[in-house]
């Protein structure tokens, strides 16, 4: 039985996560800040903040990981340090990483989707942040090294979920970009696509996205449309970047150049599906 450390097992991925690995036979651990993780059994958890590289070091040399996943939050120069050490210790002692990253890795551009092979080009810091862990990740582990770059992600309990139901409980108008086309993911099939990856070994650099490309506008009205809710209001913006493309169809969505299996693989449609049932889950209505 593999065994596996969450690093951030409260969050939507990690908790996720934890629960798809717990069920394929992997034994997981996780750590929390404040919110202990729902998925992981209490004695194979840990509270830990990421200023506690001690403590770090303890629950790896402990648990012994053959997978380390790193989903954190947190002041960008402690988690630099942080995965440096998760990073170090695997080199030095085995074991492979999973480490999330992002669209943001190429939000300095915005003319067409991106595929793993098409070089990042980051603006903003937390797209420059995350394409630093990468390269910093990449030059310690080689081989050991398995990046995923996710987008927007929605669960029915997700904060994005959370908040748009808030908007309309409020009765507050809710900001849809019509000039944003964009990929996403669910926090499901985004922790079955990690699996898989984790199962085959693979490593290098994998795409974890809708298959379909949609406008946040539509897709934010379908959803609400599959919820049932009437009279909501919507203000309809055009999101503005350095530099746009001369149409302003900007575009903030990933592909992926690699074939996977077919139930790896969702759609728009089956997002708004998987999360038709997001109001009742989450206790609001």
């Amino acid at each position: 039985m593999k065994k596996v450390i969450i690093f951030g097992a409260s969050g939507t991925i990690g908790g996720a996560l934890a629960k798809e690995l717990a069920v394929r036979g992997y034994e997981v651990y996780g750590t929390y800040l404040t919110r202990k993780p729902n998925h992981v059994p209490e004695e194979r958890t840990k509270q830990l903040s990421l200023e506690h590289l001690e403590a770090l070091q303890s629950f790896l040399e402990e648990v012994k990981p053959d997978y380390t996943v790193l989903s954190l939050h947190g002041e960008y120069a402690d988690q630099m340090v942080f995965h440096e050490r998760v990073a170090d210790y695997l080199k030095a002692n085995g074991g492979r990483m999973i480490f999330c990253s992002t669209t943001n890795v190429y939000d300095a551009c915005f003319d067409a989707p991106v595929t793993e092979q098409d070089p990042p080009a980051a603006a903003t810091d937390y797209g420059q942040y995350k394409l630093a862990c990468e390269q910093v990740m990449r030059t310690t582990l080689g081989d050991a090294l398995t990046i995923v770059r996710i987008p927007a992600i929605y669960g029915i309990s997700s904060p994005r979920i959370k908040g748009l139901l808030e908007k309309i409980q409020n009765r507050e108008p809710i900001v849809i970009y019509n000039n944003l086309l964009r990929t996403i993911n669910t926090d499901t099939m985004l922790a079955k696509q990690i699996r898989w990856l984790m199962d085959e070994e693979r490593s290098g650099t994998f795409h974890l996205a809708t298959e379909d490309i949609v406008s946040d506008a539509v897709f934010t009205k379908r959803l609400i449309e599959r919820w049932g809710f009437a009279d909501v209001s919507f203000q309809e913006e055009e999101l503005s970047v350095p530099s746009p493309p001369p149409d302003n169809q900007l575009y903030f969505a990933l592909r992926s150049q690699i074939e996977w299996p077919s139930e790896y693989v969702i759609t728009h449609d089956q997002v708004i599906e998987e999360l038709g049932c997001a109001p009742l889950v989450t206790g609001q209505y």
